[in-house]
């Protein structure tokens, strides 16, 4: 048997029972909530769900947004051996109704705008039994909970995480107590999450393991599902009425805190440490945000994904002293990988590997897949064997995982991503990855961020760059920038296939974290404006566009 996530927060309340675990300040006022306290609100809400039909092992989707009563519904779920489902609630209905089918979950947890939408939806339908509101009132009620007694083994599962979908069709990561573990140790010893650490975090799945490392989590008022929404005011005022030593974010988030600080001289002068979670964060912003920050600061970019996190870290000064080979074309460094893991580049396949021994690995300096193995790493999808098999190679005892990121690892050691497999362009003079050559487009004074995707269909597609301009370059001056970007790439690898540049306003992102690029949307957008230039005869590599593609470019 092994410690149910409770006993491990008990231990941390023991050391810390007087400070504050979380600081809340969506409320007029911030509300502090103490590790005693806490874990006492923890425990009721696992009495009353044990008191309206909860059992262990019962699969129980939560979707709550208030971040409080949401880690407060996952601890309970954990305290009485429930498994806690997280579905992210702005994917589309038929997304979730997918996911909710693979996880099949017999609790239904949710406010009352969820269980609309559960109704109107038909979600978890065939399976679910009980419903249930977050645990609010019921859980003030002053009473002496009981303890916690449920005590799972090692490979139980203790929850399923979804995918965001920005990859693919979402797919359910499952967790065991011993992967949970794991997790925490990274964590501690790569990230220096120590006991005492006082952090604002803007990124809402690192909440759920502030309490179990033993930090002070500040929570800044933001709406977690839409992080791009973030008000940089509020988060800086997070950021200095705590006094915080790191702040974890988003991409979209540093973007937004960076232009703040450029446009205000605010100077972040508390933090020791910055952590980018969910997508590679662009050299323009890193140089901004590494300007607001004190000169010892540290900012990193964190690497992995929902079935292993972290694989790898890379601090700001050397993706700086990389930036040459950025804009040679050669990828996005994402540092060297976590000690306890094995990272390895293997031959790109189409299907199933059942196991290591029929991959091939490709030499150093050569692009691959990025695979990874470890104790933190997932080892199967809930209800979704396909996935598994497609994504899961047998090593001997252990269990690889295929990221379906393209990569290579330098001569010493650090890896470099070239984007998504699913992602590459399939032109006629053959396929090559599109994140290498965005990454060195990004550097292009002007442009805001990028994207090249491929139209039509594979083995003759036509590459289209996409491109959002930062707010100095208007309609008027976009052709001078469109010929800034096309000198650009002419040099690098690829680089001159670039059949045609359009403009948006903003690119589409994935939902979680606002931050990864929604290729899949891009390229039907990037369809439509093609087909109607040409059915208007102005197909040309830029053109004005008319009042019908500004609407839609707007968007």
């Amino acid at each position: 048997m092994t410690e149910n996530v409770l006993d491990i927060f008990a231990r941390r309340k023991a050391e810390r029972a007087g400070s504050a675990v979380l600081v809340d300040h969506a409320a007029t006022r911030p509300v502090t909530w103490t590790f005693e306290a806490f874990h006492q609100e923890c425990l009721r809400a696992a009495d009353w769900m044990a008191g309206s039909g909860v059992t262990a092992g019962a699969r129980t989707v939560i979707l709550v947004r208030s971040p409080v009563d949401f880690l407060i519904s996952v601890y309970a779920a954990f305290a009485v051996g429930a498994v806690p489902v997280l579905v992210d609630p702005h994917l589309p209905p038929r997304a979730v109704r997918r996911c909710l089918a693979d996880a099949q979950p017999t609790v239904f947890l949710g406010d009352p705008l969820a269980h609309l939408a559960r109704l109107a939806n038909g979600w978890a339908r065939s399976r679910a039994s009980v419903f249930l509101l977050p645990p609010d009132a019921r859980r003030r009620r002053h009473h002496e909970p009981k303890p916690v007694t449920f005590r799972p083994a090692a490979d139980d599962t203790a929850l399923i995480a979804f995918t965001s979908g920005s990859t693919g069709t979402p797919k359910g990561a499952v967790y065991t107590h011993s992967h949970l573990s794991a997790q925490l140790q990274l964590l501690r010893e790569e990230l220096g999450m120590a006991p005492g650490r006082v952090l604002v975090s803007a990124f809402l799945p690192f909440v759920l393991f502030g309490p179990l490392l033993g930090v002070t989590s500040v929570l800044p008022d933001m709406d977690f599902s839409r992080p791009r929404r973030v008000d940089p005011r509020k988060l800086t005022a997070a950021l200095t009425s705590s006094t915080a030593a790191a702040l974890l974010a988003s991409p979209v988030v540093l973007t937004a805190l960076s232009a703040h600080c450029a446009k205000r001289g605010a100077h972040l002068g508390s933090l020791a440490d910055v952590y980018s979670f969910g997508a590679s964060l662009p050299l323009p912003v890193l140089t901004r945000l590494r300007r607001a920050l004190p000169p010892a600061a540290r900012l990193h970019s964190i690497y992995g994904a929902t079935e292993c996190l972290p694989v790898s870290s890379v601090e700001s000064r050397e993706l700086l002293s990389r930036r040459p080979q950025v804009l040679r074309g050669q990828g996005v460094c994402l540092g060297r990988p976590v000690s306890s893991l094995t990272v390895r580049v293997a031959e790109v396949r189409p299907g199933p590997v059942a196991h290591w021994a029929d991959s091939r690995l490709v030499p150093p300096g050569q692009i691959g897949e990025i695979t990874v193995a470890g104790p933190n790493v997932s080892t199967r999808y809930a209800g979704n064997r396909r996935a598994t098999e497609r994504t899961k190679v047998h090593d001997g005892a252990r269990v690889v995982h295929r990221t379906g990121d393209l990569g290579w690892i330098d001569d010493d050691g650090h890896l470099w991503f070239c984007g998504r497999i699913d992602h590459q362009i399939h032109a006629a003079m053959g396929h090559f990855a599109a994140e290498p050559i965005e990454a060195a487009l990004d550097a292009v004074p002007g442009v805001r961020r990028c994207a090249l995707v491929g139209i039509g269909p594979a083995g003759c597609q036509v590459p289209v760059l996409c491109v959002q301009p930062d707010a100095s370059h208007g309609y008027g001056r976009r052709h001078e920038l469109m010929v800034r970007v096309l000198a650009a790439a002419a040099p690098l690898p690829h680089g001159a296939s670039i059949a045609l540049v359009l403009f948006r306003r903003r690119l589409p992102v994935d939902v979680r974290h606002n931050s990864k690029i929604d290729r899949a949307s891009l390229s039907r957008w990037a369809a439509r404006a093609l087909l109607s230039r040409r059915r208007s005869g102005r197909l040309r590599r830029h053109t004005k566009p008319s009042a019908h593609e500004r609407r839609d470019t707007e968007r």
